[in-house]
């Protein structure tokens, strides 16, 4: 090509001018990242179809609740309680930690990103709670939003909006306190799985099966060793549940039939917390 056939760009340099949001925007970046990532914003529609489609059968149920009770508020029956709601909804909650889960670190980690974000002033104790944090959103999300129209729907259902909530007072600690319960439970093993597992599909099948197999292993050697009715992960939350809703449904439940009080079971659920923290810091002390 000749010079008289070229071409010059005058492309330039130019000064960055925009908002400089420092540590915090970086932070909230990463936060924001994961639950995008997890729901499937920005992605193809069938990144979206199961996540969204948990949820909106979480919200679904609620709503069925909501309207069944409105139709036969005159029969003055509770067809489903805070608390049932929990046990019914129970398998699409594992089944959305299982799913959204991995795609706060496997992405990451197996494409690379961490690099980038070792080039950045990104610390591993941000990085690691943005995600966490992120995590705690959208799954609180799933529990919370259905229950508030559960809460709600019952207000209307009694005939006096205001004295239908003032009712059910003690529902306004008694949901969120459970929902942290479930929560810290699922993501005690969710995020432990996700930090070493390469793949999602591996994560999200590690996950199930890590707690759908240690319930029989409670299960079978509490009767040689009671202190084996501990690897009862499922059950945890739910006996710590019955005694936040103050229920006596715990027979059936491997750390009560095995003898042990509620109180147990709610430190177990706190030491698997503080296991999943130190293994996943130690897991990323290397990579971050």
């Amino acid at each position: 090509m000749s010079t008289r056939e070229g071409a010059v760009f005058d492309l330039d340099y130019q000064r960055y001018v925009g908002a400089r949001t420092g540590r915090g925007g970086i932070f909230w970046a990463i936060v924001w990242d994961g639950i995008r990532r997890a729901m499937g914003i920005g992605r193809r529609f069938r990144a979206k179809l199961l996540p969204w489609g948990v949820v909106l059968v979480a919200i679904g149920i609620a709503l069925l609740s909501v309207t069944l009770d409105v139709l036969f508020a005159a029969l003055d029956v509770e067809l489903l309680s805070h608390s049932d709601y929990f046990n019914i909804t129970s398998t699409l909650g594992y089944l959305f930690m299982a799913t959204a889960a991995p795609e706060f670190l496997v992405p990451d980690r197996v494409h690379g990103v961490l690099d980038l974000y070792r080039s950045r002033p990104v610390s591993r104790a941000t990085y690691l709670i943005a995600r966490v944090l992120g995590l705690i959103i959208i799954v609180l999300f799933f529990s919370l939003v259905p229950q508030l129209i559960l809460f709600i729907g019952k207000a209307l259902a009694s005939g006096n909006f205001v004295r239908g909530v003032r009712a059910n007072l003690e529902v306004g600690w008694q949901v969120p306190a459970t929902a942290l319960v479930h929560l810290a439970s699922q993501i005690a093993v969710a995020f432990p799985v996700a930090a070493f597992a390469k793949r999602r599909g591996t994560a999200a099948a590690m996950f199930i099966g890590t707690m759908l197999v240690t319930l029989p292993i409670a299960e079978g050697l509490r009767q040689v060793q009671r202190h084996f009715a501990h690897f009862a992960i499922l059950q945890h939350p739910f006996y710590v549940q019955n005694r936040i809703f103050d229920l006596h449904l715990e027979e059936g439940l491997a750390p009560f039939e095995a003898g042990f009080k509620w109180w147990a079971s709610l430190l177990v659920i706190v030491m698997l917390v503080l296991l999943a923290t130190l293994l996943v810091w130690r897991r990323y002390r290397k990579l971050l």
